[in-house]
């Protein structure tokens, strides 16, 4: 849970407590990150401590806003970073290649997760979204869920060659699988599968494929090709709405955060500027 936002009355409290100065007026130096109505508590070597880094600082540290003791520790801990990120900058460090490309990296990474949380909660998946995708998935799913047993293959000609070869040679599957097994590549019973497991075209050869016999057609697996054999059939009873809502969840929140992301690139003027293994100079 989100720690509530702590009043300046106890941070000026603590302020006082530590004899800090007043920021000065000029905020020219704070850079882009401190924006002109930033609450400033305190400056060091002319640099920014604001209430908004206080804040984030006790929020990170599970410092709650009375706690006037956490509070003041917490902002002399950032006092300190603040001197030791000084000195830091004065030795040229933060001038480094590396170093600027680090903390450039880590800037709009920040902004890429926080701007695709915010769109997340501006447009939630509502009950009709959850109710719509679990009545496509009962009808991809079908009537029936199936056994398998798979055999791998390098490429989709071999794969294909196999398969042709059972349909003439009366399937004998164990055959293959034996094959298989003496040229080290995978043979595996995956347990019971459902056909919207796999894609629409392949759903449509299995579900026409009776127990004991291959289907007429190979399955593409990142690499690998699949010779898939039904061992058995029996009826499917699908899991209720209320059992599978929170998977079906976070299965549309994980496809509109891809989205955005395809979008944002998308819209993106991307422009090369140096290609990739391009050497400087080269």
């Amino acid at each position: 849970m989100k720690v509530k936002q702590p009043s300046l009355v106890p941070i000026l409290a603590v302020l006082a407590a530590l004899f800090l100065a007043g920021c000065g007026d000029d905020r020219s130096t704070y850079g882009e990150l401190v924006a002109e109505d930033d609450v400033v508590l305190v400056e060091v070597d002319g640099r920014p401590v604001t209430l908004g880094m206080l804040e984030f600082h006790m929020e990170a540290r599970g410092i709650e806003e009375d706690d006037t003791e956490g509070m003041r520790a917490a902002l002399d801990e950032l006092i300190r970073m603040r001197a030791v990120a000084n000195r830091a900058e004065e030795s040229g460090l933060a001038d480094r290649e590396a170093i600027r490309a680090e903390r450039a990296v880590k800037d709009f990474a920040l902004l890429y997760r926080r701007w695709l949380d915010e769109r997340g909660e501006q447009e939630p998946v509502s009950e009709a979204d959850l109710r719509a995708a679990y009545e496509a998935q009962l009808q991809r799913a079908g009537d029936t869920r199936f056994r398998l047993r798979t055999v791998a293959f390098p490429s989709r000609q071999a794969a294909v060659e196999a398969i042709e070869a059972l349909g003439s040679g009366g399937e004998d599957f164990d055959a293959v699988v034996d094959e298989a097994t003496a040229d080290g590549r995978s043979v595996r019973e995956p347990g019971w599968v459902d056909a919207s497991q796999f894609p629409a075209d392949f759903a449509a050869r299995l579900a026409a494929t009776e127990p004991g016999r291959t289907v007429r057609g190979p399955l593409a697996m990142g690499p690998e090709w699949l010779v898939v054999h039904v061992e058995e059939t029996e009826p499917l009873d699908p899991p209720a709405f209320e059992d599978v809502r929170e998977g079906i969840r976070r299965s549309l929140e994980r496809s509109r955060t891809r989205e955005r992301i395809e979008e944002s690139y998308e819209a993106a003027e991307i422009v090369p500027v140096l290609p990739v293994g391009e050497q400087a100079g080269g």
